[in-house]
């Protein structure tokens, strides 16, 4: 995986899964590898089966979700990250998905201004809170576009500005 080999390291791990038991990292990694390769349906059908195994661990709904996401099934999408969030408030890639599923949502129709309010308003949820603030950069480049979408300019110039400040920090 971490040279690119998908194919390879899946073959590895799914002969290594047959000698022992099975485990549910085993399966998300499946997932993963079957995603980066375009095979959806089959990341999704590893994503269930680690959820099956651990039902109560919040990382299979979110990378499930975001697979859903990625094949337009918004609804699932939906789904999969509120239960992430149910299972970990503090999961904040969810929260960040969870309101760009809503404006992916709407499909060939422009989108609706108050599904860009209710985003922004989910996103900066995020920002109220004490943590490291790992990702943060991604929020707020996506506060700048919702703002942008909402004709307030100088709100999303602001929001740009600190995602491209945080990402500096992170490379110094």
């Amino acid at each position: 995986y971490k040279h690119g080999n998908y194919k390879y390291g899946m073959k590895l791990l799914k002969k290594e899964m047959k000698k022992d038991e099975v485990f549910y990292d085993g399966f998300l990694f499946l997932g993963y590898g079957e995603n980066e390769i375009g095979n959806d349906k089959n990341a999704v059908g590893y994503f269930n089966k680690a959820i099956a195994l651990a039902p109560k661990v919040p990382i299979g709904y979110f990378m499930r979700g975001n697979i859903h996401m990625d094949m337009e099934n918004y609804r699932l999408a939906l789904k999969d990250y509120k239960k992430c969030i149910k299972l970990d408030s503090l999961f904040y890639p969810a929260y960040n998905n969870m309101a760009l599923t809503k404006i992916f949502n709407q499909g060939k129709a422009g989108v609706h201004r108050n599904d860009f309010k209710m985003a922004k308003k989910e996103l900066k949820l995020l920002l109220d809170c004490d943590e490291d603030n790992v990702g943060i950069e991604d929020v707020y480049f996506n506060l700048g576009l919702i703002h942008l979408n909402l004709n307030q300019y100088y709100e999303a110039m602001c929001f740009f500005s600190k995602a491209e400040y945080s990402e500096e920090l992170k490379y110094r």
